[in-house]
C-alpha cells in the first residue's frame, strides 16, 4: 500500500512532531478520512523524507515522526522551465504535472503574445504555491519546486548558469531528437549533472525577434514535434524528456 504524503515546507525532520496547519488537518482528516495511529509518508521538500504516525485530538493533528526512518535523498541536476504566463487552468495544469514528473524550478516569463498580465497572475500565486504542496504530496518527490518571481523575456538572456540552454519552438531547424544525438559524445555532452534550462512560450507562440535574441544568448532553437501543443502539455512533455535525458547519459 502507498502511504499517504504530506509536506512539511523547510522543517526539521529530526523532530519529535509537526503540527498540522488547517488546510492540512482539513484535507488529511476530513477529506481523506485519516484516522490516529495511520502511518503517512513525510516530507520537507528538501531531499529528506521519513515516516511518521497521526496523533489527532479533536480539532488539531500531529504527526509523530520516526528518525529511524529518515531518508537524505541525492539531489538531482536542475532542469529549470521558463515559461510564458497562461490562464489559470492551463498553468494550473502544468504546475502539477511538471512536480510529477521532476522540474527543479518554475519561471514565469512575460512575452511579446502573452495574453495574462503580471498582476493577474500574482493576484493567483498564493493558490499556485498550494497546488505545488498539493503535488508533491501526491507524487512524494522529495524535492519541492520553487516558483520564481515573473520575469521579463529580456531576462532570459542573463541565465547564462544553465550548461545548457534549449527553446522549444515551432518553426526551429533542429529537432529534439537529432540534438539528444549530438549530445552522445563531445563536448556538448549532457552529463549527469549538467543543469538545463528550457524555455516554452505562451499560449500566442514566441515572436521571431524573441528566438533571434534568445539564439544571440546562446540557447538553442529546438522543434518538438509538427503538431502545436498547449502550453502545459509542451511543458509537461519538456520536462519528461530532459529527464530522461540527464538520467540516462
Amino acid at each position: 500500500m502507498v502511504l499517504p504524503g504530506i509536506l512539511f515546507e523547510n522543517a526539521n525532520l529530526n523532530e519529535d512532531n509537526l503540527a498540522l496547519d488547517q488546510d492540512q488537518f482539513h484535507h488529511f482528516i476530513h477529506v481523506m478520512r485519516l484516522n490516529s495511529g495511520d502511518v503517512i509518508h513525510v516530507s520537507n521538500g528538501n531531499g529528506v523524507t521519513c515516516t511518521g504516525t497521526l496523533s489527532i485530538s479533536k480539532k488539531t493533528a500531529t504527526v509523530v515522526l520516526d528518525p529511524e526512518t529518515i531518508v537524505i535523498h541525492k539531489k538531482p541536476p536542475t532542469i529549470c522551465l521558463a515559461v510564458g504566463i497562461a490562464k489559470d487552468t492551463a498553468f494550473e495544469n502544468l504546475l502539477r504535472q511538471t512536480t510529477e514528473l521532476g522540474v527543479s524550478f518554475i519561471i514565469p516569463v512575460i512575452f511579446k503574445y502573452s495574453t495574462v498580465p503580471e498582476k493577474i497572475f500574482e493576484t493567483r500565486r498564493s493558490r499556485f504555491e498550494k497546488i505545488l504542496n498539493s503535488a508533491c504530496e501526491q507524487c512524494r518527490t522529495p524535492f519541492r519546486p520553487t516558483l520564481g518571481p515573473v520575469c521579463n523575456f529580456s531576462d532570459l538572456a542573463l541565465m547564462t548558469q544553465y550548461a545548457h540552454r534549449i527553446v522549444f519552438y515551432e518553426n526551429a531547424n533542429t529537432v529534439f531528437s537529432s540534438w539528444v544525438k549530438t549530445l552522445a559524445n563531445g563536448e556538448n555532452r549532457v552529463e549527469q549533472n549538467s543543469d538545463i534550462i528550457v524555455v516554452i512560450g505562451p499560449e500566442g507562440g514566441i515572436a521571431p525577434e524573441e528566438i533571434t535574441s534568445l539564439e544571440s544568448a546562446d540557447f538553442i532553437p529546438l522543434l518538438f514535434q509538427s503538431n502545436i501543443l498547449r502550453v502545459d502539455t509542451a511543458a509537461a512533455a519538456a520536462i519528461t524528456l530532459l529527464r530522461n535525458l540527464q538520467i540516462r547519459i
